[in-house]
This record gives structure tokens, sequence and C-alpha cells, in this order.
């Protein structure tokens, strides 16, 4: 008897045990799951949205170091320039025109320089109805020119000052080096090359190096 009464007891707590197992989460622990399930999303999507942002920013940059490349190879490859009124044309500079002015920093300029003075003469990226705009190098996703310096001291240290806000880079044969012509002689006129600094809607900076030399990176 004392057995049976025992084995019902077991029966009877196993019972009530799955009884309880069966009732699921409680409202607490349910809203502690998805507060946890929050958190985990949030962190994710934030730091898929700043590999995003870095990513684009770096791709932007790069392309800058092709558009230079660009440029350089087509003014040593002295290729024909029927832009403007000037007529067909071989011996011309072909360049890049960058601004950080608000309303030009979204976009960038390539040019060929058609009266030789080194220069963009239409001061505007908006659009490409300047006689001397080839096309427009378009940055991705609201990132912009937010600064540009110049490489001093033997191209060691980087000159930002406020009232340089544009560049211009110009490649003309027979010589390979770059002309960087800026609108301001901040800095004096000894320097060797220019950085052009871009950033992202999320503030991440990245700097596209250019020497005088017409060599060009990403930093």
């Amino acid at each position: 008897m004392k057995k049976n009464s025992f084995l019902r007891k077991i029966k009877k707590s196993n019972r009530v045990s799955f009884i309880r197992d069966q009732r699921g989460l409680t409202f607490f622990e349910l809203i502690v799951v998805v507060v946890i399930i929050g958190i985990i999303s949030s962190v994710t999507i934030f730091n898929y949205q700043g590999y995003r942002d870095s990513v684009e920013l770096s791709n932007d940059a790069h392309k800058i170091v092709m558009a230079v490349r660009e440029v350089r190879v087509r003014a040593l490859a002295v290729r024909e320039s029927t832009v403007g009124s000037f007529g067909s044309r071989f011996q011309v500079g072909y360049g890049l025109y960058f601004s950080s002015e608000p309303g030009n920093e979204f976009s960038y300029i390539y040019y060929v320089d058609l009266d030789d003075d080194y220069l963009y003469e239409d001061t505007s990226t908006v659009d490409c109805s300047g006689g001397e705009c080839m096309k427009l190098g378009f940055l991705s996703k609201r990132n912009k020119v937010v600064d540009i310096c110049k490489l001093i001291d033997g191209g060691m240290v980087e000159f930002c000052h406020p009232n340089i806000n544009s560049l211009n880079l110009t490649f003309k044969r027979p010589n390979t080096d770059a002309v960087l012509t800026f609108d301001h002689p901040a800095g004096g006129l000894d320097y060797y090359g220019a950085v052009v600094k871009l950033e992202s809607p999320q503030g991440r900076e990245i700097s596209v190096i250019i020497k005088e030399t017409g060599i060009s990176s990403v930093r």
C-alpha cells in the first residue's frame, strides 16, 4: 500500500510539473525577451549602417583617385577635344574642379582647359552648362567635399584654411605633373599637393591626397 501511495504521488507530481511546463512564458518573461531582441536588432542595424556609410565614403574617395588618373591619361594621350566653341583641338589641358562651397560640395567637374589658364571657368558643380565642362562626377548618399587643403613643407603637412574653398587640378602635355590652383593664396604658393576631404552624413571623414606629380591616394 505504501508503495502504491508513493507511486501515485510521483505520478501526480509529474502531472503537475507537466501542466506547469505547458503554461509557456509569463507576460514579464515575454517583455524581457522582446526587449533583448530589440536591443540586438538595434545594435545590428546601427553597425550595418555604419559599415555601409564607411564603404560608400571609401568608394567615393577611390572614384576621385580614378578620376585623377583618367584626366591625366587623357591629357598625355593628346586626345582631341570638341568641347565648347573652340572647334576641334588637340593641344589642351584636362582637369578636375572641386569645391566645398554650399551647393557645390556634392559633385565635381571634369573639364577641358580651352583657354589655357589652368582654371575651370564656371565655378558651379551643380550642372554641366559651362563651356569647358565635360561631365559631372557625383558623390553618393549625400557624401560631400567638406574641406580642401594644401600640402606644404615637402608634402608632409596639411594646411587648411577657411578661405580655401576650391581646387583646379589640370594636366597638360608635355608636362606629366599636375598644375594645382587654389582659390585663395593662404599658406603661400610653395605647396606640393592638395588634400580633398570627404565627409559622410554620419560625420565620418576620408582624405584624397593629390601630389603635384599626379600621384593620388586615399588616406
